[in-house]
Formats: structure tokens, C-alpha cells, sequence
């Protein structure tokens, strides 16, 4: 197994990186669980795993994992991740190559127990993200692009990667007896007002002008079948959780909420399809329609906007709920959506405004029956 040498001197005895990329820079805080047996997944409890497993091992079985979701499968593809770089002046650290006419690293600084903060920091902003009821014994090791922490949580292996637009930290669960649910304690001294829930299940990290600056994603979970399960994020005051409220059918299982600097433009909605579309002033509107990412292909309740040059997703404070097969027109300064199919392939009949702010549902005397791949 190769380790990663260490000092005493530096950040708190651990490791600090350097990530910088042209457009938004993500930290993925990625939970894989790890099957015990083919790729294609172990029906109900996996066997046991063996004791003595290299680091090596342990990341092979992340690319593998990731290959079920095509989003993290070309995220995590070998051409993608930067490997870790000594930096100069800098005694026991480590960081990522920085790409040519960036200016503005994102830095992360990892710690040598699993049970430490990781610090992100851009410039004057600053964010910790605290494990709680992480296994103070896991140690930072390294496998080529991969920084790994053995056994983070019962049967759950840690794991950090980088590229040149992101920042991903993983978990590994190696079978049943890992957590269903993470939690992190956030601490952003100086900036932070608050972490709020979104509409579409994300998460925000609001500063005291009440302006979003940190993104969590609302998290994706599928399992060893390619089956997507249901998977929230949970906010109860400074506690960010991950929490599966679906068991899988078949290990491994994967779920991959996402932090990003919102304010970054070189971003793109997901892949996906049966999405509708209508202009509004100068922009272009994009919502819902369905992953594509996935087998079970699940309904989208995201909002983008295009502006002629880049895409920029919305994070209004209200939405409606994820749909495909809706429509969408424009009346004067607003958007109307109509109906569509939402999730459990419901037939909706419900009506919303988009004032290029907010989501306002309407409920007009008369309303059209439900519907799905009508027009508008």
C-alpha cells in the first residue's frame, strides 16, 4: 500500500490542495456504496469484504461504482483528474496543477484523520465541513489521483479527487452496515448567516446580505441495478445531512450531492430530455424534464436560464415540483408552465409563473384537465 508521507509541520498535520478550474468549481461530497461481487450489483446484503484491501483497490472500486451514473463516470474519467502535486514552499503539502489563465484557486486542505474538517476556501471565503461521527483512527493515505481514508464510518471508506473544475470527496460503503445517513457541521466564521433548504431540494448557503454563495446540489442516489433511489438533503441548523429514504435493491449504491460557487457561469443543465423551453426578454428558460443519468429516468424541478453566452442555473425560493412532458410559453414578462407528468408518472394539472425571479403557482377559476405532450 502507498502512503502518503507526512509531517507534523503544516496545516494542522494534514494536507492542503490547490483546485482551480475555467468554470465552476465543484466539491462533490459523494457517497458510493461498494458491491462485493460483480459490477453489476449484489442483490441484498453483500458478503464480507476482505481485511486487508490496498488503497488501489479500494479507488478501483470507486471507478467502477461511478460508472453507473454517467454524470460522476465522465466527472471521475482518467483524463479528467489532476494528479496531486507536491507545492512549493509548502512542508508536507500537496497540490493540483493549476490550468493556464485561472486566477482564482480554490484551495482545500485536508486533514490527516478522517475525522478532521476539510477547509475550501476561494479568496475570502471560507467553509468547513466537520464529518460528525467520523473514526478519528482513519488516515490519510494516497493512490495515484485518490486520497483515501480507510474505514471513515463502519464498513465506509473515505475518498478525495480532484480536476480541473472540481473538487470530490467520496465515500465508500462496503456493505449494509455502512451509515444511511451523513451529517456535516458547517462553519464559515465571518460570512455565514445561515444554510437554508431550496424548492427543488437543494440546499444554500446564505451569507448576512442573504445572498447565495455556496450551492449544495439536491443529491443523486442510484443503486447497483442503475436504479435511482430516493435520496434528500436535510438542514437542521448549522447540520447539513445526506439521507437515504430508500433502500437499494442491489449494492453498490451511489449518492452525490455537489457544492459550487453559484456565481461561476461555465455550467450546463444536466443531460436529460422531455424538458420544455420559452423565452423570457432577453433569455432563454429551461425546467424540469427527465435524468437521463439513470435508469429509472426521474423527473428534474431545476431551473436554467441562457443569456446567449452561458447557462445559469436559478435557485428561486419557490418551485414546482419536478415534471417532464410539460409546456411552457411566454406572456409578457412572465412564463407560464402547465401540467406535464411528475414523479411516479403522475398526470399534473397545475398552472405556474416564472417572473425571471421567483416560481408563482396560479389557481385560475377554469383550469384545462391534466395533460402531457400538449402545447402551448
Amino acid at each position: 500500500m502507498r502512503q502518503m508521507s507526512r509531517q507534523r509541520r503544516g496545516w494542522r498535520g494534514g494536507v492542503r490542495w490547490a483546485v482551480a478550474g475555467a468554470g465552476a468549481l465543484t466539491l462533490s461530497l459523494a457517497l458510493v456504496a461498494a458491491a462485493c461481487g460483480e459490477a453489476g450489483g449484489v442483490r441484498g446484503p453483500s458478503t464480507a469484504v476482505a481485511t486487508a484491501v490496498t488503497a488501489e483497490a479500494r479507488a478501483r472500486a470507486v471507478e467502477v461504482l461511478a460508472g453507473k451514473h454517467l454524470e460522476l463516470a465522465q466527472r471521475l474519467s482518467t483524463g479528467r483528474l489532476v494528479p496531486w502535486q507536491a507545492a512549493p514552499g509548502g512542508e508536507g503539502a500537496t497540490s493540483l496543477a493549476l490550468p493556464a489563465g485561472f486566477t482564482q484557486p480554490l484551495s482545500v486542505a485536508l486533514p490527516a484523520s478522517g475525522a478532521g474538517a476539510v477547509e475550501v476556501a476561494l479568496g475570502a471565503v471560507k467553509v468547513t465541513l466537520r464529518p460528525v461521527g467520523a473514526d478519528a483512527s482513519s488516515k490519510l493515505e494516497r493512490s495515484g489521483t485518490y486520497a483515501v481514508y480507510a474505514n471513515q464510518y463502519p464498513a465506509t471508506d473515505g475518498f478525495v479527487v480532484g480536476g480541473s473544475d472540481f473538487v470530490e470527496a467520496l465515500w465508500l460503503l462496503k456493505d449494509e452496515a455502512g451509515p444511511r445517513r451523513f451529517e456535516w457541521e458547517v462553519d464559515a466564521p465571518g460570512w455565514m448567516k445561515r444554510l437554508r433548504l431550496d424548492a427543488d431540494g437543494g440546499a444554500s448557503l446564505l451569507n448576512q446580505q442573504d445572498a447565495v454563495v455556496l450551492r449544495v446540489r439536491p443529491p443523486v442516489a442510484v443503486d447497483g441495478e442503475g436504479r435511482r433511489l430516493d435520496c434528500r438533503l436535510e438542514v437542521t441548523g448549522t447540520r447539513l445531512a445526506v439521507a437515504l429514504r430508500e433502500e437499494p435493491r442491489a449494492y453498490p449504491v451511489l449518492v452525490d450531492p455537489v457544492v459550487e460557487l453559484p456565481g461561476w457561469n461555465n455550467m450546463a443543465p444536466s443531460v436529460r430530455q422531455f424538458h420544455a423551453m420559452a423565452t423570457l426578454g432577453t433569455k432563454v428558460v429551461l425546467f424540469g424534464g427527465k435524468d437521463t443519468n439513470s435508469t429509472s429516468s426521474n423527473p428534474l424541478s431545476d431551473t436554467w436560464e441562457w443569456d446567449g453566452t452561458n447557462w445559469i442555473q436559478r435557485f428561486p425560493a419557490t418551485n414546482p415540483p419536478a415534471r417532464a412532458y410539460h409546456a411552457m410559453a411566454t406572456l409578457g414578462a412572465k412564463v407560464v408552465l402547465f401540467g406535464g407528468r411528475g414523479t411516479s408518472n403522475t398526470l399534473l394539472s397545475d398552472t405556474w409563473e416564472w417572473d425571471g425571479t421567483n416560481w408563482t403557482q396560479r389557481s385560475p377559476a377554469t383550469s384545462p384537465p391534466a395533460r402531457h405532450l400538449h402545447a402551448m
